[in-house]
Parts: C-alpha cells; structure tokens; sequence
C-alpha cells in the first residue's frame, strides 16, 4: 500500500528508498471501516488496518446501538443494529418498553413500543 520511490536526499538512510502511504490502495469494501496505509501497524504482506468506526453506522432509529462489527454485521456495511430496550424508558411504571422497530406499532423514529400494563 506504498509508493516506493528513491531519492538519496529524503529518503532512509543508507538506501535512499522512500516508502509513501498510499490510503486509497487498501479497500476492505466494508462501508464502516476507515481503511489506510500504516506499514507498522498495519496487516502482514499489505501494511493496510481497516478500523472498525462506530459512526458510520447510524440506522437513524433511537433505540437501536448502532456499530461497526465486521464479524457479525451486515456484509456489505459491516453495521450492526441491536434493539436496546433501556433506550425506550419513558419512566412510567405502568408500561413495558422495547425497542421492536420492525413492530407496525413503534413509534417511526424512536422503534419503541410501549405497552400499557393493565
């Protein structure tokens, strides 16, 4: 993921080489992973580390924990959205909260629904 060039006035000592990262040369094709050049840190043989980011993934629905999971997400995004019942508190005793944005009765931008407990 370098361009590699020589110049014996910039570049290492002794060699001359100049090893230039290159970002745009490592593609993951996973939309929430920031991908770069880093030769030191970097995966073997390729010098490229995909950073898995978090806020590349926002489903816009206020109850789901939004992430970045290249293990579990989805295939292309890598975004995983969990339903978190917690984010749907409306602190009245008398009712159930969860987050089910995929149920025809969530509120369209929170995803909760809340049940009144009779």
């Amino acid at each position: 993921c370098t361009t590699d060039t020589c110049n014996p006035d910039s570049g290492e000592a002794g060699t001359g080489c100049l090893f230039t990262p290159v970002d745009s040369a490592c593609d993951d094709s996973i939309e929430c992973t920031v991908d770069t050049c880093n030769t030191e840190t970097g995966a073997a043989g390729t010098g490229c580390l995909f950073t898995e980011t978090n806020s590349n993934c926002d489903d816009n629905i206020g109850c789901t924990t939004d992430t970045c999971d290249v293990t579990n997400g989805d295939i292309t995004t890598g975004c995983l959205f969990t339903p978190t019942d917690s984010n749907c508190d409306d602190n009245a005793s008398c009712s159930t909260e969860t987050c089910d944005p995929e149920n025809v009765d969530a509120d369209a931008e929170s995803g909760c629904v809340y049940v009144l407990n009779d």
